[in-house]
């Protein structure tokens, strides 16, 4: 693989995906959630333990809040979409991923991710935040990956050759579910 590691060029497209879609704005104690869908014997220990090596050993260091809230996350992927736009979108979703896992932000607050937006040089976001816009557009797209994805993460790897000019590799390509030339496509549940 390293030998042709140089060869290879990499895109990622963010994908939406919701673990619940039914999550009140203020949030269920990830506690209960776990409970809930792994049953009641269901302990946050040594996960969470295991969790913390694995981040420490790359640097992350996620915090260890008894209290963690889960909370919607439309908010977050409509914010994905327009660092998108501004060419931004790995740099949003690394914020995110740090403001939530990291400092204790909320996902569906507009004041943490506008600030998160500001800190990666995302223009505009407070003012789409407090809109509905995309929100139609990216539902759509959750709910179309909702048939292949399970959990998060998860990758979807496409060969797409440039200078291939066969039809049948254009028309696959067209219609990718990452939709652009971009040869992997990641959902996340943000």
């Amino acid at each position: 693989m390293s030998e042709t590691a140089d060869s290879v060029e990499w895109s990622i497209d963010w994908a939406p995906f919701f673990l619940n879609e039914r999550l009140p704005e203020s949030g269920m104690p990830l506690k209960e959630y776990l409970s809930r869908v792994y049953g009641p014997m269901y302990t946050l220990g040594q996960s969470r333990q295991r969790l913390r090596e694995a981040g420490a050993a790359v640097g992350i260091k996620f915090r260890s809040d008894d209290n963690m809230l889960l909370r919607p996350t439309m908010r977050s992927h409509r914010l994905v979409e327009l660092a998108k736009r501004q060419g931004k979108q790995d740099e949003m979703m690394e914020r995110i991923f740090k403001m939530y896992f990291e400092e204790g932000g909320a996902l569906n607050s507009v004041d943490d991710l506008s600030k998160a937006a500001e800190d990666v040089g995302v223009t505009g976001a407070r003012k789409f935040l407090e809109s509905d816009q995309d929100e139609a557009e990216v539902r759509e797209a959750a709910h179309q990956y909702r048939s292949i994805v399970r959990g998060v993460p998860f990758f979807i790897i496409e060969r797409m050759d440039d200078d291939d000019n066969d039809d049948d590799n254009d028309k696959k390509a067209s219609s990718s579910s990452s939709s652009s030339s971009s040869s992997s496509s990641s959902s996340s549940s943000s």
